[in-house]
């Protein structure tokens, strides 16, 4: 059984599975390629890491007999700069690998698991979406845009919103930005949640755009699945569950009463070159200053123990209504004009900064500005000067705190303003939510359950393959103890 595997075919398989495949698994099947012939001669390459399943199809059919063996990722990788590498499976335990340098070949014999110690993979069956490079820029684009904190689980996914009927969206939001993209028409009853995995930012996916999405809905004894595929790649991975947050309500409605701001490519390569320069971008939340005058647009900082600001200077800017001024990480606001984000909208410095530009919007929530000593925010009567004249109590402006339809974790201590839905400060969560919220988290534990059992078979039958391979030892050195016994010196 040889499977022979050219050098421009092999590349990028590996490229791909290295997205998949951890090199600090604690699992040794993990750590290896499927290799996988069938009865028509079409080769596959497949790496997983339990939730999520890379395949990859050889161009080249190579013909021979259906044959399905586990090859280490590791010495695999390192043989790809042959021109061509043939894989002999020995054994179930064993793999010849002869790599081609010129007219030398070079062989090495790698141990091996059995087959069938990989993971099966996940059967997704349903009518497929196609797909377009307008909605693979859009997911990787939303997928930078999600959170890390995995107590907030539904938020390290970007979603495929389908509860507009008028039009869908991919929307993805980390509680400090939040990235959204219209005009989509999607072929699902129900919202879809794609997790943020490597894979999917790897430009050799959907390299040309085109592809298809299906999606496996949950069952009673598993979660929803997803499939992607496009070209000699597919894609199968765990979907999230629950509901993504209300996150409308965060556009701007009205451009009445908002700042219009529009960059042009000159003022673009201002900011790309002179923002990252500016001080503080090292410090926490790297901020600065946005301001919008008449005159046009300055963005500036200054560092903790500096006296002066820096000032930049954003020639070309177009700027339509009041001035305002904003202060924000400049992180987002660099990935906005890198994404071509060009047209920004201001509404004063507490409410989200929205870039946007062809259907695409980038919502940046703005830096809180520093609060006033205890002392300059409530005097004592005795140190107010008899002759001054009492001031009028200050006005509330009633805002409109929209409900969450499900409930958020409290948010991290930061001195930046959340753009997700979150319920008024001063109302109590209610025992509804309470309880949803804890079966947010246990369905969560349950999941983490059901990897780690996934994890304890795999080692089991690890120790029982070595439990018969320790057996053969000992009958094989009783049979030649059994044999010395009968030499008759």
């Amino acid at each position: 059984e040889t499977i022979e595997i050219l050098h421009h075919a092999l590349r990028p398989a590996l490229i791909g599975l290295g997205k998949v495949i951890s090199k600090r698994s604690t699992l040794p099947v993990l750590g290896h390629v499927r290799i996988t012939r069938d009865h028509a001669g079409q080769v596959f390459l497949q790496g997983t890491d339990l939730d999520a399943f890379a395949v990859y199809r050889v161009p080249d059919p190579t013909p021979g007999p259906a044959c399905d063996f586990l090859v280490p990722f590791a010495p695999l990788q390192a043989a790809a700069k042959g021109e061509r590498i043939e894989l002999v499976r020995e054994s179930d335990t064993s793999v010849r690998l002869r790599t081609h340098l010129g007219a030398a070949p070079i062989e090495q014999v790698l141990p091996a698991l059995a087959a069938d110690e990989m993971p099966p993979l996940p059967e997704v069956s349903g009518p497929p979406q196609p797909l377009d490079d307008k909605f693979r820029d859009a997911l990787r684009e939303a997928l930078t845009c999600c959170t890390t904190d995995i107590s907030r689980p539904v938020l390290t996914h970007a979603c495929l919103d389908v509860r507009d009927p008028h039009g869908h969206h991919v929307v993805a939001t980390d509680g400090l930005q939040l990235y959204c993209a219209n005009s989509f028409t999607f072929g699902f009853s129900e919202s879809v949640l794609i997790p943020n995995q490597r894979f999917l930012h790897w430009p050799g996916f959907m390299s040309e755009g085109t592809g298809e999405l299906t999606v496996r809905p949950p069952s009673k004894r598993s979660g929803p699945w997803l499939k992607l595929t496009s070209g000699l790649w597919t894609f199968i991975t765990k979907a999230g569950e629950g509901a993504f947050p209300e996150w409308k309500h965060h556009l701007p409605k009205s451009k009445y009463g908002r700042t219009r701001v529009v960059f042009d490519a000159k003022s673009v390569a201002t900011l790309l070159a002179g923002l990252p320069q500016l001080p503080a971008a090292k410090e926490a939340h790297a901020p600065v200053t946005l301001e919008v005058t008449g005159a046009g647009v300055n963005c500036k900082a200054i560092a903790k123990d500096a006296t002066e600001w820096s000032v930049l200077t954003v020639p070309g800017a177009q700027v339509n209504g009041r001035p305002v001024s904003v202060k924000l990480n400049r992180e987002p606001l660099l990935k906005a004009l890198r994404l071509g984000l060009i047209a920004l909208e201001i509404q004063d410095d507490h409410t989200p900064l929205a870039c946007w530009h062809g259907g695409r919007t980038l919502l940046i929530a703005p830096l809180r500005p520093p609060e006033p000593p205890a002392a300059e925010q409530k005097s004592s009567p005795t140190e107010t000067p008899a002759n001054a004249t009492p001031s009028a109590p200050p006005v509330e402006t009633p805002t409109e705190v929209p409900k969450p339809t499900m409930p958020q974790p409290a948010p991290h201590p930061t001195e930046r303003r959340s753009v997700t839905p979150t319920a008024g400060d001063e109302t109590p969560p209610t025992a509804f939510a309470e309880v949803i919220a804890h079966v947010e988290a246990v369905r969560t534990k349950l999941k983490e359950v059901g990897n780690d059992l996934t994890e304890t078979l795999v080692l089991l039958k690890a120790a029982e393959r070595e439990k018969k391979a320790t057996q053969k030892e000992f009958e094989a050195v009783r049979a030649t103890l059994r044999s010395l016994q009968r030499v008759q010196l």
